[in-house]
């Protein structure tokens, strides 16, 4: 009702409210992974709660992925700029703010985080197909591809246990 969109990827949930009003925020619930344009509200910030992260927004655009069986979550900021925390219900603990063209990828087994710089343009790259990895495992890349493709790939353990770190634009 906010004139908000969201690009809603494969194997992903979104949960929100009946409705905002009379609510101090606009806040949803992702698992998976989505694309945001959020309408600017400086009344009411846009919260999305994913898995051990919250994000928050007044107006723009970005990239969440959070799938429950992974053990990274990733924010990517488009345009404007976004809040990304940890904890639920008043106990969180800021991470960092993220600008256009910042990406942030927080292991929730260890709690360790890391911003990257992005070309803006691919925050939704899932959605466009135009891929880009930044320090990504073989395993976050294959991954992706399944995704964005409709593949499987089978690995050899053996090559699935070596560490290979890519930086590349599809």
């Amino acid at each position: 009702p906010d004139s908000s969109l969201v690009y809603l990827a494969h194997s992903s949930s979104l949960k929100w409210p009946n409705s905002f009003v009379g609510a101090s925020s606009r806040t949803v619930y992702l698992e998976g992974e989505a694309f945001f344009e959020v309408a600017k509200n400086v009344n009411k910030p846009f919260r999305i709660q994913s898995g051990s992260i919250i994000t928050e927004v007044l107006g723009t655009s970005f990239n969440i992925s959070a799938y429950a069986a992974a053990s990274e979550y990733r924010v990517a900021v488009q345009t404007g700029m976004v809040s990304v925390s940890t904890g639920i219900d008043g106990n969180s603990k800021l991470l960092d703010i993220l600008s256009a063209g910042k990406l942030l990828r927080y292991n929730k087994n260890t709690g360790a985080f890391k911003t990257l710089d992005i070309a803006p343009e691919h925050a939704n790259s899932w959605i466009t197909r135009r891929l880009n990895f930044q320090e990504a495992s073989l395993t976050e890349v294959l991954s992706l591809l399944e995704q964005c493709y409709a593949v499987e790939f089978l690995l050899d353990p053996r090559v699935e246990q070596t560490e290979f770190r890519f930086n590349a634009n599809f």
